[in-house]
């Protein structure tokens, strides 16, 4: 039980949510305060202050509902990502049977990216570029402020999977080695996103039967990769391995 308590206010404190209570709370109390020095003057009664205030104490769970369920980032009010639709079973057995998934590059074929965090972890697999860092936009999202917004890319190029970092201020690793330049990923290989940061394993898997299979064993899981916590390098589970394209 204290466990759930817990879990829900620090799910509550990433959402923003205590913050923007806290902001406002401070914003009805001033509109409070000014109406009650202008009631006076514009001829209306003190029993305006007594309704303004009734009304923020009624549109309050409004205001704490909104601000668990949206985010506002630079593109503007988004919804949060972990609240994304996902693909349902119906979905994912349509996909596992298509020959190939779209994408900018299907000759590359797929990125499975693996982590594992406070919270356990996970996969998800990619047939696109994504980006990886703390910005809404990132389709593999860390929370954690060494980590830049935007951090680093991974897309195919002319059927190869490459990375790059984007400029950020502490680094990326791939294999221990601190990327310059764009780089062409191996089949398998260990990203850091900092020197002291958590880590991604990437897995390429070969268009065709291994993503697939790949998908298959991933399951529906969210477009949005969530890393929480410091990542240590999970395990290859047996069953499905890097393909080469």
């Amino acid at each position: 039980m204290a466990r759930d308590i817990r879990d829900i206010f620090e799910e509550a404190r990433r959402r923003r949510v205590f913050q923007t209570t806290g902001v406002y709370v401070v914003a009805v109390w001033g509109l409070s305060q000014g109406a009650v020095e202008l009631a006076p003057a514009l001829g209306f009664s003190t029993s305006v202050v007594r309704w303004i205030l009734l009304g923020s104490v009624v549109c309050l769970p409004l205001v704490v509902a909104l601000a668990w369920k949206f985010d506002v980032s630079r593109e503007g009010i988004v919804r949060d990502p972990v609240d994304q639709p996902t693909l349902g079973a119906s979905e994912l057995g349509t996909l596992s049977t298509m020959p190939t998934a779209m994408g900018s590059d299907e000759s590359a074929g797929a990125i499975v990216v693996r982590w594992s965090d406070a919270s356990g972890g996970g996969a998800a697999i990619f047939r696109e570029e994504f980006f990886i860092g703390r910005g809404a936009e990132c389709r593999v999202r860390f929370y954690d402020p060494l980590v830049s917004r935007k951090h680093a890319r991974v897309y195919p190029d002319d059927g190869i999977w490459m990375i790059e970092d984007l400029g950020s201020r502490n680094g990326t690793q791939l294999d221990a080695h601190r990327i310059e330049k764009p780089m062409a990923l191996a089949e398998a290989a260990m990203l850091r996103i900092n020197e002291a940061g958590p880590t991604l394993r990437l897995e390429q898997v070969a268009a065709g039967p291994a993503y697939r299979a790949a998908l298959i064993q991933i399951g529906d899981g969210s477009a949005v990769a969530h890393v929480r916590g410091p990542a240590l390098a999970p395990e290859r589970p047996r069953g499905v391995g890097p393909g080469r394209s």
